[in-house]
């Protein structure tokens, strides 16, 4: 028997995971590996249309190869997705199967996707999925764990290699902190504030918590960015002093003095190489430094 598989789902459901424990030569296609470029992951709306046609006819030239099992690895959010997929295998003898992921939280498929999609873009992909849906040709399972998609491949007649099953186990309160944590380290490098970020996750998460344990969350994020920073230090220092002289450089070229003069500041506060007048025995005034004035200089 020929199978062709069509897996739907939001970011992070899961929907790779199982594949590979199929033991039985398998034709897996997906947009996101033709998205990939130098090992980069590039979503270029322009070059959408030409990604899906080259899939597409990656597809048919499987079909006509006979494959015994292939895969249309994608998030197949609306049957227009697919149906072209199904009624095409459906004609040349393959038994088409729809693996329709549960619908996990916003924030679930948020920390867990790992091609940079923003949260309105997920909220937004999340409010048009749903795992019930017809498609003439095709059965669909609503797959709900990866226990039940292995049970379902079985079902179908497919061969498992027992030693490629993921060991599955309820997940340690370690593994939903680090996922947390993830959450709100994402939230705060697209600018979302400690407020915002509390309301996230009392409003739109199942995580259970209040804003005390939030907050906690958000001075472990933090510390993930000083420890980013720390190990940098040197090379973000170098870059900030390259490009602070390179402003000094077009500014003396262009006799811009005042911004000269502001740019040396700046690189002596970095440094702290401004010492402080020195006192004498007889001298009882305080320290003091000199400060350029920079509305003097024009």
């Amino acid at each position: 028997m020929k199978h062709l598989i069509i897996n739907r789902g939001l970011p992070g459901s899961g929907k790779s995971s199982y594949l590979k424990a199929i033991a039985d030569k398998k034709t897996i296609l997906s947009l996101d590996e033709k998205r990939m470029i130098d090992g980069k992951y590039i979503f270029d709306p322009k070059s959408e249309a030409k990604i899906k046609d080259a899939l597409y006819c990656d597809f048919v030239e499987a079909v006509q190869n006979d494959d015994p099992i292939i895969v249309i690895n994608n998030m197949n959010i609306s049957k227009r997705a697919f149906k072209k997929y199904v009624d095409y295998a459906s004609l040349n003898g393959y038994i088409c199967s729809i693996f329709s992921f549960k619908k996990i939280t916003v924030d679930k498929s948020f920390s867990r996707n790992t091609y940079g999609l923003s949260v309105s873009q997920i909220t937004s992909i999340h409010e048009k999925y749903s795992p019930e849906i017809i498609v003439k040709g095709a059965t669909n399972y609503i797959i709900t764990s990866y226990a039940v998609a292995i049970k379902k491949l079985i079902k179908l007649g497919i061969n498992i290699d027992n030693n490629k099953i993921a060991k599955t186990s309820n997940k340690s309160d370690g593994m939903q902190l680090n996922l947390r944590v993830k959450t709100v380290y994402q939230l705060m490098l697209q600018g979302y504030n400690s407020f915002e970020i509390v309301e996230y996750g009392l409003h739109k998460t199942d995580w259970g918590v209040g804003e005390r344990q939030i907050r906690n969350y958000i001075n472990k994020a933090k510390h993930i960015f000083e420890t980013i920073v720390e190990k940098n230090r040197d090379m973000l220092l170098g870059k900030s002093v390259t490009r602070l002289e390179d402003l000094y450089r077009k500014s003396s070229e262009l006799m811009d003095f005042k911004t000269c003069l502001a740019v040396e500041k700046v690189i002596i506060d970095m440094f702290a190489l401004q010492k402080p007048k020195q006192v004498t025995d007889n001298d009882d005034s305080t320290p003091e430094t000199v400060d350029f004035d920079f509305e003097e200089i024009k």
